[in-house]
């Protein structure tokens, strides 16, 4: 049976290809599953013409030493020229504490009364948060349940956060260093998420979110 590729994906542009490389598992599988591509999938596609490619990395740092190695690797199987390595760190300090940022810790309870929850990591509460409650991240924090405490997305400064609730009737949100005080969730009960823009916390419908992801930045990859 053919083995499957989940760590690379590679998308024709107008300008030439994008290589997606995964930033969650190792530089060694992620370079073997690179080779097994150009060498088995796509051997007859990479012929031809010069062709500009761009690796899309995500979240890793990149190494000069990598970065010679991926050049290299995409000339010996082909007409392929790097043109870009793309990512959002630059250093790898920044790249170990996005990673951080963006794992999830999930807690598989409901937030009493005078307990408090902290982590780097982005948190799913799977229950509610009861008033005099508080949850606090330096990611994310999704509540499955009835959010009536205290939940603060973004500690440490991070703005590209959200605060997403079943039911949304927080005593005080607090994103990054901006904070929006008790709030009774009108209407129907669907699904509200709470995003940053400007200095103002803002609220919105679970189904707006990608709209949102796009004005702000926000990442998802938590949410998979």
């Amino acid at each position: 049976m053919k083995q499957t590729i989940h760590h690379v994906v590679i998308k024709g542009t107008r300008d030439g290809l994008v290589f997606f490389l995964d930033d969650q598992c190792g530089y060694a599988e992620l370079i073997q599953e690179l080779e097994m591509k150009l060498d088995l999938d796509h051997q007859q596609f990479f012929q031809g013409p010069l062709t500009h490619v761009i690796l899309d990395v995500g979240y890793r740092y990149i190494t000069p030493e990598q970065e010679l190695q991926l050049e290299q690797l995409l000339h010996q199987h082909g007409a392929l020229f790097l043109r870009q390595i793309r990512s959002k760190v630059v250093c790898q300090d920044d790249a170990e504490q996005m990673q951080r940022e963006q794992a999830i810790q999930v807690i598989p309870r409901t937030i009493r009364s005078g307990q408090e929850v902290f982590h780097e990591k982005s948190l799913l509460i799977l229950g509610d948060v009861n008033s005099g409650g508080q949850v606090t991240s330096h990611g994310n924090i999704y509540v499955m349940g009835h959010l009536r405490g205290i939940a603060h997305a973004g500690y440490g400064g991070r703005r590209d956060t959200m605060i997403t609730a079943s039911i949304m009737e927080p005593a005080q949100l607090r994103i990054a260093s901006v904070i929006a005080q008790e709030m009774k969730q009108q209407g129907n009960q669907e699904m509200l998420f709470a995003y940053l823009e400007g200095e103002e916390i803002h609220f919105d419908h679970l189904h707006k979110l990608h709209h949102a992801m796009e004005l702000h930045s926000l990442s998802i990859s938590d949410l998979k």
